[in-house]
C-alpha cells in the first residue's frame, strides 16, 4: 500500500541541494521550489530516508 509524502527541504550547500534535488526526482514529483509529493510504499520510503541520510549534512541541513 502507497502512503503520499509532502517532502520539504532546506540543503546549505548547492552541491549537496542538486544531489537531494535529483534523489528525490526519483521518487516523486517537484511541486515547486524544495518541494515534492512522493507516494511511496514502506520499503521506497526505507530507501528514499537512507538516500537523502548519504546525502545531507545533519547539523546544516533540513529535510
Amino acid at each position: 500500500m502507497r502512503q503520499r509524502f509532502v517532502v520539504t527541504y532546506d540543503i546549505s550547500d548547492p552541491r549537496r541541494l542538486r544531489q537531494v534535488f535529483k534523489t528525490l526526482k526519483g521518487f516523486g514529483t517537484h511541486l515547486q521550489l524544495s518541494v515534492f509529493s512522493c507516494d511511496l510504499t514502506e520499503l521506497t520510503l526505507v530507501k528514499l530516508k537512507a538516500s537523502l541520510r548519504e546525502i545531507i549534512d545533519d547539523k546544516a541541513d533540513a529535510v
